[in-house]
């Protein structure tokens, strides 16, 4: 009987295999078993990528949306106090608000009333919420707007966003969870 070399040594030594098994075969399904995990990883990553950009994009444009209503309101208060400077009513100097951001924040906003003699102060003003650690978590804007000719303008003192909501970390993972997107 004709038997190849290679069979002829492995029967001899009592291992016999029904193909012959080389070092190259083993280094390409080592290499194919390589490219599926990395596929899989791949996929995994991309998908929770995209599920945490959906999450910033809402609350994005959640923001956008209360920051104009609140420019809005800001916009009417200011023609309140030159209407009122104007027919000598009585205004408050300093008005605070908040509009719901989303269901787990709000935009906290106060604006000051300015005139003449309190527009020396503005620098001082946002030089004191620096040194006093306001803005370490949020965003303080301060800003003069004065009308043309007008004694009047507003000055806003604080802008930013506060957490309502309790926050509560996700405790598992969804790795290959069937059915979930």
């Amino acid at each position: 009987m004709n038997v190849p070399y290679f069979r002829k040594k492995r029967t001899e030594e009592g291992i016999t295999f029904p193909f012959p098994l080389g070092m190259s075969l083993l280094f390409v399904c080592f290499l194919a078993l390589c490219i599926f995990s990395f596929a899989v990883l791949s996929l995994l990553t991309a998908r929770n990528e995209y599920k945490i950009s959906q999450k910033t994009a809402e609350h994005q444009s959640a923001y956008y949306a209360a920051s104009n209503k609140a420019e809005d309101r800001i916009a009417e208060l200011d023609e309140e106090w030159k209407s009122a400077e104007e027919s000598g009513k009585k205004m408050p100097e300093k008005v605070a608000f908040q509009i719901e951001v989303d269901s787990e924040s709000v935009l906290s906003v106060v604006v000051e009333a300015e005139s003449e003699n309190t527009g020396e102060n503005t620098e001082n003003g946002a030089k004191d919420n620096i040194e006093n650690g306001a803005g370490a978590s949020s965003e303080n804007v301060t800003e003069n707007r004065t009308g043309e000719g007008a004694e009047s303008g507003y000055r806003i003192v604080e802008w930013k966003v506060i957490s309502t909501g309790e926050w509560e970390p996700e405790t598992t993972i969804p790795v290959m969870t069937p059915g979930v997107s």
